[in-house]
């Protein structure tokens, strides 16, 4: 008998007797409103989607034309496999009935598949396995097209419980399905998902069912969509304003990106590097300052990339010391000595000087944000608000609404908790936002506040005024909550994240921003940070779910060129690294020509000149991060 979390929650405040009573009329409810599972695994017959799943250019390609084009079936997502003979498989000791049925779809062996999956007890399952028996079962359903199927099975899944390769075939027959049931947000938004799941060589086959599909599309229609999605990537693609609106209060050209380049492949980016390119660049750095740490991790990313160009056009750098804060007379000697470009000067108050200096080169600062779309003025930062924004595009885009703040209102949780109110508001969603004192150990009191349990032990209270016994009570949260942001550092969300936790919270959602992941804490004491879901740069974060940068065991940077493999690198020099990477494609970038894949994450530029960073997203699983669904 399956019972509701919210009914559940319900059940544990009343005796005994009342339990029992519920627990019947559920019981009766349950056996006329559900098929057993073998039922549904039998059906045949594919029923009429509900309305709502109905997409916004039904009329435009839901007809014969799915029949003749088969749009999907130019991509091949599974390998195919020789199959092991039945009596094989039965007869494997060592091998579970899970692993046999995904043997068997790989193989495209789908009757046999189904016959093993309906005899699996799937409540006697983990959450992860459970999610790849759902896989399983939409794929065998996808091959005969039963579409209201393959949904069914595919909404039940957490991607973030799926590896990355997992990945990839979820959102490939998320996207089908959509696509012939003519929900085309869906099948556009499962497509711009999957990319961040395949190989360079998958990607332009992937971008080309992207291109049909909205060359059968009205300019309405994409506007229709446009407006209605949250997904980041789809918006880029379809050139929407509201992803420059989000990020920097600018907009982007329409149109999506010509290619994106990746460091490491055919297209390494030092072969970009022409003698149209700046042949001597100055580097603007706080050397001598408080800051002299961060300028010099990033001094290092930037010297390494260098170190990796290979190009006869290689540009000479010269490095400034504006730690004094002389920003106006090093760039003016910079000139002087025949500096084509300027990168820097680190940090938010010293961009602003150096974008109000009207320089006759191009200027690529280091923090900040420009605003007057000139063509010469660039920035790259990472900055708590442009990881508030991609926290609540990426939770909307999750499809939650109802939303949670933790936060101990300190100027730096402000930064991060505004710019997601800010955001997540925009998207449609709600918010509560609950405060708690910096530096306590014991914030049961808040986290009860924002978990609406006070109001579940009041009316404990009176049930047992009522009765005039005491029954036995379990904490019961609001089940509305879809999803917590904790605005607060990492000493305060070590001690938060347990307490939610214990007062059953664990299945919500969490979110944090990377600097819940300092480098240098061991991993052990990560733990208490387990469930946290954070936006990360993918130097920090390995595609096979990976141990993150602090456990990797070589101390020096020998493959930081390298934006899939962790390192011992800082973010700083991540950042530094990328900047070096970016600048024969500034213009390409601002034009949406391209995009660049690096290690701070995916980078794309507004209209305005500022970059736009895509994260990573990881989740902390026994203090090491993992990577998940973005």
């Amino acid at each position: 008998m399956i019972i509701s979390a919210r009914l559940k929650h319900a059940l544990k405040s009343i005796n005994l007797f009342i339990i029992i009573i519920a627990s019947a009329i559920i019981a009766a409810c349950s056996s006329s409103s559900k098929a057993p599972t073998s039922d549904v695994l039998g059906s045949s017959q594919s029923k009429q989607l509900p309305a709502e799943n109905e997409g916004l250019t039904a009329n435009a390609y839901q007809d014969d034309r799915i029949q003749s084009k088969p749009l999907f079936d130019n991509i091949e997502p599974l390998k195919e496999q020789t199959p092991k003979s039945k009596s094989e498989l039965l007869s494997d000791p060592n091998q579970s009935p899970l692993s046999k049925v995904e043997e068997l779809v790989l193989s495209k062996n789908y009757g046999e598949a189904q016959a093993i999956a309906q005899r699996i007890d799937r409540s006697r399952l983990s959450l992860q396995d459970q999610a790849r028996l759902s896989l399983a079962e939409a794929t065998i359903y996808s091959s005969t097209n039963q579409n209201e199927l393959t949904l069914q099975s595919l909404e039940s899944i957490q991607p973030s419980l799926l590896s990355l390769e997992d990945n990839s075939r979820f959102f490939w027959l998320k996207a089908r399905t959509k696509y012939q049931t003519g929900d085309a947000q869906g099948a556009l938004e499962a497509l711009a998902d999957r990319e961040n799941y395949i190989s360079q060589e998958e990607i332009p086959a992937n971008q080309n069912m992207m291109q049909n599909i909205l060359s059968a599309l009205t300019e309405e229609q994409k506007q229709q969509i446009s407006q209605n999605t949250a997904n980041p990537n789809l918006l880029y693609w379809l050139g929407s304003n509201r992803l420059g609106q989000f990020s920097s209060n600018s907009q982007y050209s329409q149109g999506a990106p010509a290619q994106t380049v990746y460091p490491n492949n055919a297209a390494n980016i030092d072969s970009i590097w022409q003698t149209t390119s700046p042949r001597q660049i100055a580097v603007l750095l706080p050397f001598n300052s408080n800051f002299a740490s961060a300028a010099k991790e990033f001094e290092q990313g930037f010297n390494q990339a260098h170190a990796n160009n290979y190009n006869s056009s290689k540009p000479q750098l010269r490095f400034y010391d504006v730690g004094s804060g002389d920003i106006q007379t090093k760039m003016n000697i910079a000139l002087q000595n025949g500096a084509e470009l300027i990168v820097g000067p680190l940090g938010t108050r010293a961009s602003k000087t150096a974008l109000g200096i009207n320089s006759p080169v191009p200027i690529l600062t280091i923090g900040g944000q420009t605003f007057d779309n000139q063509s010469n003025q660039f920035t790259f930062s990472l900055t708590p608000e442009s990881e508030g924004i991609a926290i609540a595009q990426h939770a909307r885009a999750q499809g939650f609404q109802n939303a949670v703040i933790l936060t101990p209102n300190t100027p730096q949780s402000a930064r991060l908790s505004d710019a997601f109110q800010n955001t997540w508001q925009a998207l449609g969603g709600t918010i509560e936002t609950h405060e708690f004192s910096s530096g306590e150990y014991d914030h049961s009191t808040p986290v009860k506040l924002a978990l609406g349990i006070y109001g579940s032990e009041q009316r404990y209270t009176e049930l047992s005024n009522v009765i005039g016994i005491k029954p036995k009570f379990n904490v019961s949260r609001k089940e509305s909550i879809d999803m917590i942001l904790l605005a607060s550092n990492y000493n305060d969300t070590k001690n938060l994240k347990p307490q939610l936790n214990f007062f059953d919270a664990f299945s919500v959602p969490t979110y944090g921003a990377s600097s819940l992941n300092p480098l240098s804490a061991p991993t052990g004491e990560k733990a208490d940070l387990d469930g946290l879901i954070i936006p990360e740069m993918p130097a920090l974060v390995s595609p096979n779910n990976a141990e993150n940068a602090n456990n990797a065991p070589s101390q020096d940077n020998a493959n930081l060129n390298n934006p899939n493999i962790n390192n011992n690198v800082s973010r700083l020099q991540a950042l530094g690294f990328d900047s070096y990477q970016i600048i024969p494609i500034l213009n390409q970038l601002k034009t949406q020509q391209t995009s660049y894949q690096g290690k701070t994450g995916k980078l794309l530029m507004d209209m305005n000149g500022n970059i736009v960073r895509i994260p990573s997203w990881a989740k902390f699983s026994s203090g090491k991060l993992q990577a998940i669904s973005p």
